[in-house]
């Protein structure tokens, strides 16, 4: 299972230092979120980061410093969606580049859901469990119906919302194929790093029981 990080959506917030870390403990996808930056501004945080690790950063906005930079790709928001001709051009510059672009979107209803995506790489359900950031944020997803629609998806689906030690472990037995953590991280008083490594291994001690069960 894979486990992905976002960003805090804070502006204020410092946080370029506990991410450097997270990579250097094996983070390998990060979504950088960070709608009230602007260009200058992300490009400053994208620059701040070790060249060697930006090859795991997905953008939410301002895409055309994905390539620029050498980023891993693109996060489609609902505003990006709307702009099809705008993401139809995005797409094929992509393909024609040197390094393909990974794309991603979010679900927050399965009733939009579809399984004819073929342009993202992954998806996201949210929120899957009640939101640690956005307290107003609950699930309102049924167990029987998300695990049907893994079951059936070709999509690689990711759990995002709620997700801690404890909601990952449930998230993994549903069968997800990844998990996105972001309040966990970013609102608890412990150490970031050290609630990133504590998600990390919880999916390796899974992962670990797993294959020896089988």
């Amino acid at each position: 299972m894979r486990v992905v990080v976002f960003s805090s959506a804070d502006k204020s917030r410092s946080e370029v230092n506990d991410v450097i870390r997270m990579f250097d403990n094996g983070l390998e996808c990060f979504h950088l979120r960070k709608p009230k930056f602007r260009r200058k501004e992300l490009e400053k945080y994208i620059l701040a980061i070790p060249s060697e690790y930006r090859d795991r950063i997905i953008l939410h906005t301002h895409h055309q410093l994905a390539s620029i930079y050498g980023l891993k790709g693109v996060h489609h928001t609902r505003a990006h969606r709307k702009k099809k001709w705008k993401r139809f051009i995005e797409v094929k510059f992509s393909k024609i580049s040197r390094k393909k672009l990974m794309y991603t979107r979010s679900y927050h209803s399965l009733s939009d859901f579809t399984n004819n995506l073929k342009v993202y790489d992954y998806i996201f359900l949210s929120p899957v469990f009640d939101s640690i950031s956005k307290s107003s944020h609950k699930s309102s997803f049924k167990k029987g119906d998300i695990t049907q629609v893994l079951k059936s998806s070709k999509l690689k689906i990711y759990a995002l919302g709620g997700i801690n030690p404890e909601t990952a472990e449930k998230a993994f037995r549903m069968g997800f194929d990844g998990i996105a953590v972001l309040g966990y991280i970013w609102e608890a008083k412990q150490n970031p790093v050290d609630a990133f490594l504590k998600i990390k291994d919880k999916i390796k001690t899974l992962e670990q029981k797993m294959s020896v069960a089988v």
